[in-house]
C-alpha cells in the first residue's frame, strides 16, 4: 500500500466563495464582516504550506454606493480590509459604509494583475440607517416665520437623522418639542 497525500492547487476566483451577513447586510456605521474561503479549480479549501497567504493570494474588496437611500454624508465608495486568519485557515473582510442605502460590494481575487470576482460577487448589500441623532436632526419652522398664536394648532416638520446625517425612512422615535 501507499500513502498519497493530496494537496490543493492554485486559488481560483471563480470557486472561492464568501459567507456571512455582512455580504447582504448591514448597518451605517457599524463595521460589517464576512469570510472569505479560497478555493482551488476543483473546490478544495486552499492550503498555503509553506508559504504565506498574501504573498500566494491577494484579495480586494470594494463597496461602492449603488443606491442612496438616506441622502447621508460620507464616502460614496468604502474599502474592505480582507486579512488573513492563520488559526482559521480563512479570510476576513471588514467594511464600514456610513451611508444608508444599497451598496455592491466586488471582491476580487488579484490573478496575475487582472482581478477576477470571486463567486457571487459583486454582493448586493443593504445598510440600514443608525438609529437618531439629535444633533443632525432639523426642524423647520418655515410655516411659523409669521408666529404663532396661543391655543391654535400650528405645522411644523422634523426631519429624523442618524449621526451619518441619512435621512430616517420611518418614524417610531419619540421627539420632545418644547
Amino acid at each position: 500500500p501507499y500513502t498519497v497525500q493530496v494537496k490543493s492547487g492554485e486559488t481560483v476566483a471563480a470557486t472561492s466563495e464568501c459567507i456571512g451577513h455582512g455580504l447582504y447586510e448591514g448597518t451605517a456605521g457599524v463595521t460589517s464582516k464576512f469570510i472569505l474561503l479560497p478555493r482551488d479549480v476543483n473546490g478544495n479549501r486552499r492550503e498555503y504550506e509553506g508559504m504565506a497567504p498574501t504573498v500566494a493570494d491577494t484579495f480586494v474588496g470594494e463597496a461602492i454606493l449603488d443606491v442612496n437611500h438616506g441622502n447621508g454624508n460620507g464616502p460614496t465608495t468604502v474599502v474592505a480590509s480582507i486579512t488573513y486568519d492563520a488559526e482559521e485557515g480563512w479570510w476576513e473582510g471588514t467594511f464600514t459604509p456610513v451611508i444608508s442605502g444599497i451598496y455592491k460590494l466586488h471582491v476580487t481575487l488579484d490573478a496575475a494583475g487582472a482581478p477576477e470576482h470571486v463567486y457571487g460577487s459583486p454582493f448586493s448589500v443593504r445598510i440600514s440607517t443608525a438609529p437618531i441623532h439629535a444633533p443632525t436632526t432639523s426642524f423647520d419652522t418655515a410655516e411659523l416665520d409669521n408666529g404663532a398664536t396661543a391655543g391654535v394648532a400650528e405645522v411644523f416638520t422634523i426631519t429624523a437623522r442618524d449621526r451619518f446625517s441619512n435621512n430616517l425612512p420611518a418614524g417610531g422615535d419619540t421627539i420632545d418639542v418644547m
